[in-house]
């Protein structure tokens, strides 16, 4: 291990030097075409050209924006798109969605395109959050480039490692952009530290020579700039653009790879609905072209059977902020076409008719975490909300797994109007339920379950790496709350200037040693007060719940970031190896001249891929750790229908913590607050003290409360219990027992316990 790294600090020296003497040959370039140097904001747009039609693949460029949460891509998108002719009324212009601007992040993948120097360039904003990860791989199939924006400060972190992954599997070479070096912490020697460390990364997940060999730019979305150089102290360069930027993208994403001889084939990957023309399907055109009024048929990517035949009504592509029609695209170009109907869904094939073969959408990787939808049945139901059935939820669920390649949508057995929706994690579910929340559904929501898997007798389930910034005294408790929730300690490193940056030059301290520190130190500091770095690997189902005691543990401070985890070199060694046996039987095949030999060579190539994708797919999955024991109190459920009164509640407040207000509708069976023991109590929140001829107004009035805990939808899902419900209307988030009637409730107790024991 000491001689690989060795061998890797080695190269990555050689190719820094390699690097900034082309880096400096191309800036020289650059002068040598500008006499007056880089070009101001307006000049840059005069290099642009209002926008056209390109029918010349080679004049086509297609790439992605990826990056870790937060490191800067819509705003880097929207630098590129002002400095190119588009006029921008707001900041982050391509988050249209309400939730995108409430939360500040992106969830939904979106494209639009710009010219540039007779180039028509099709960019696409992707989200950084791991449980939207799916909205990343399901357009890295329309792009030959992508650009990866990492924080010059914080360096490559958790996500960052799983959309590079997902962009060096399809042979992609990422331009590497240093985003944010107008922090005071992005030094030269902090760039050059970071640079390090994505060369390594690179190494790690296998890429290749061409794609070791990336160009690296200096940014600043926030300012509006990019540079082949970093400037002194971070301030901007002398007239200052996107330019060097576009530039390096015209130059290093190559054109599209199409024919325009071949018949039209696109591969959906996106699909939205439109009010006037009905399902609108988006994507990448493969091959050929296609107009308005051609008669095309569709093509289900697990099958390859066709399953719609329909006639193309409109295309149109988005420039800027707006759309354009078109009457013809051509090979290349990234166009969204309707006509399609229900049956078309994302990954599918639009062909002509003389296709016969479906376009390969690329590996997606399957959900982890799964809750049950249905009706709200509760004694509140109807009340608030307009729609109500479960078949309205089902059908508004299907339409929402249209859009998204991640989720997936099961109707339970038994006709109950209950249906399992699937997605990547809790924050993608919530997103989930809050837009059927905001349209007026009311709905039950049952506890989130992990998706575990049976491989060779064995029982695997997801992982994650968790990536956690706390102060030295709380990384004692830190490391004790995570693996009692079957996590496992990778590394511990001291945090550079705050910044969230760790040191370049600290090394990082085994697992067993940190452990055996904070044990030997209790809850104090691992050996020190400074700002730490913990990563994680740690079950999905142990992570449930957890962001509401960090934070609040931290008090707000502490940074966590989650993705999901790679198992480093021997899950990319046995990817790589199952590849080569698959490439050797492919060959033998091909070369064997009897029948059966080939046949035999055929069914080992078969076999040797299959073994390749569940080696990649493995790379997640890990042996299952045993059962996590709860880390919830009991909780204070009502045993009375009603309104909670002030009288009732100040005899019970110091039994625990109200959920509720009073003067809240309650009723039997609804969770009213957290008990301070660990087991369930029942109360009466909503008893009202009755009326004598010695009552005082003055008495009631000196009940003081304290403040109820209000619970978000993301914190009420890493709360609620196995034996819970979560009742979403859109006035209130409400938690309550499946079972409504205390005493049905321990009868049912009863049974499972006595279930248990004879089971042990």
């Amino acid at each position: 291990m000491t001689a690989c790294k060795s061998l890797l600090s080695f190269t990555f020296q050689a190719w820094r030097q390699s690097s900034s003497a082309a880096g400096a040959a191309t800036c020289a370039l650059w002068h040598g075409q500008s006499a007056a140097g880089w070009p101001s904001w307006t000049g840059l747009r005069s290099y642009s050209s209002s926008f056209g039609q390109v029918t010349d693949p080679q004049n086509i460029r297609d790439f992605a924006i990826i990056a870790h949460i937060d490191h800067g891509k819509t705003t880097l998108m929207d630098r590129l798109l002002s400095q190119c002719g588009t006029t921008l009324t707001h900041e982050r212009a391509m988050d249209s969605n309400s939730m995108e601007r409430e939360r500040g992040i992106t969830i939904l993948s979106k494209y639009t395109s710009f010219m540039y120097k007779q180039h028509l360039v099709n960019a696409v904003d992707t989200p950084g959050h791991a449980d939207f990860g799916g909205e990343v791989e399901r357009i890295l199939g329309m792009v030959d480039g992508a650009v990866l924006l990492v924080d010059a400060a914080e360096g490559p972190l958790a996500q960052t490692k799983f959309v590079l992954a997902k962009a060096l599997s399809r042979g992609l070479a990422p331009i590497v952009v240093l985003n944010k070096v107008d922090r005071p912490a992005a030094t030269q020697a902090r760039c050059d530290a970071v640079a390090s460390q994505l060369f390594d990364l690179f190494a790690s997940l296998g890429a290749d020579d061409r794609q070791l060999d990336f160009p690296i730019l200096y940014a600043s979305s926030k300012q509006g700039w990019a540079s082949l150089t970093l400037p002194p102290l971070g301030n901007p360069p002398e007239r200052a653009s996107m330019a060097p930027l576009l530039d390096v993208i015209l130059a290093h994403v190559p054109p599209p790879q199409v024919s325009l001889q071949e018949p039209f084939a696109m591969c959906v990957a996106m699909i939205e609905r439109d009010p006037f023309v009905g399902r609108v399907a988006t994507g990448r055109i493969q091959s050929g072209q296609v107009a308005v009024g051609d008669k095309v048929k569709v093509l289900q990517y697990e099958s390859g059977q066709v399953i719609e035949q329909l006639k193309i009504t409109k295309i149109e592509k988005k420039a800027g902020l707006g759309k354009v029609q078109l009457q013809s695209a051509v090979a290349g170009d990234v166009v969204s076409i309707a006509g399609p109907g229900d049956a078309a869904g994302i990954a599918d094939t639009i062909a002509a008719p003389a296709v016969a073969q479906a376009l390969d959408p690329g590996p997606i990787d399957p959900p982890t975490l799964s809750m049950v939808f249905s009706a709200n049945d509760s004694p509140l139901a109807g009340k608030a909300g307009k729609a109500v059935t479960g078949r309205t939820i089902g059908q508004r669920l299907a339409q929402e797994a249209e859009a998204s390649v991640s989720l997936r949508v099961k109707a339970m057995p038994g006709g109950t109007e209950k249906y399992e929706v699937q997605a990547r994690g809790e924050m993608q579910l919530a997103v989930v339920i809050e837009g059927l929340r905001r349209e007026g559904m009311e709905l039950a929501v049952s506890p989130p379950q992990v998706l575990l898997r049976e491989e060779n007798g064995r029982r695997l389930e997801p992982l994650e790496e968790v990536v956690l910034e706390v102060d030295g005294p709380q990384v004692g408790t830190i490391i004790e709350a995570l693996t009692g929730r079957k996590g496992e300690l990778l590394e511990v490193t001291p945090v550079a200037h705050g910044f969230g940056a760790a040191a370049a030059d600290s090394s990082s301290s085994s697992a067993a040693q940190q452990q055996s520190s904070s044990s030997s130190e209790g809850s104090g500091s691992v050996g020190s007060t400074e700002r730490q770095r913990l990563v994680f690997e740690v079950p999905a189902r142990g992570m449930i719940g957890f962001k509401t005691f960090f934070a609040g543990f931290t008090r707000g401070e502490g940074l966590m970031q989650r993705a999901f985890a790679r198992r480093r070199f021997l899950c990319l060694a046995a990817a790589a190896a199952a590849a080569a046996a698959a490439a050797a039987a492919a060959a033998a095949a091909a070369a064997a001249a009897a029948a059966a030999a080939a046949a035999a060579a055929a069914a080992a190539a078969a076999a040797a891929a299959a073994a390749a994708a569940a080696a990649a797919n493995a790379c997640r999955y890990g042996p299952y750790r045993g059962p996590i024991s709860g880390s919830r109190k009991g909780v204070l459920v009502s045993m009375s229908d009603g309104r909670a009164t002030t009288y009732a509640m100040y005899d019970l407040v110091q039994r625990g913590t109200f959920f509720i207000s009073p003067g809240e509708d309650v009723y039997a069976g609804m969770v009213v607050g957290e008990n301070n023991r660990d087991a369930d109590m029942d109360v009466n929140p909503a008893k009202e003290k009755h009326l004598t001829n010695v009552r005082s107004v003055q008495a009631d009035e000196k009940m003081v409360l304290p403040p109820p805990r209000a619970m978000t939808l993301e914190e009420a899902i890493g709360y609620v219990a196995e034996d819970e419900l979560i009742e979403v209307t859109p006035a209130a988030i409400r938690l309550r027992k499946q079972v409504l009637d205390a005493g049905q409730r321990k009868v049912a107790a009863k049974r499972a316990a006595a279930a248990a024991a004879a089971a042990s």
